[in-house]
This record gives C-alpha cells, structure tokens and sequence, in this order.
C-alpha cells in the first residue's frame, strides 16, 4: 500500500508494484 513512481494510465507497473483505479501504481 506505498504508492510507486509510476502509473498505469498508458502502461502497466513495474515489479512489485499493482494497478489500482486504473490508475495509480501501489506496492504492498
């Protein structure tokens, strides 16, 4: 639950990072 760097909007997240609301990448 750590928000990464980058988003999702136009591509999906890196490593241990997830997609949430389409949007914004979090990682536990």
């Amino acid at each position: 639950d750590l928000q990464c760097a980058e988003t999702c909007v136009h591509s999906p997240c890196i490593g241990p990072c997830y997609c949430k609301h389409g949007l914004i990448c979090y990682r536990n």
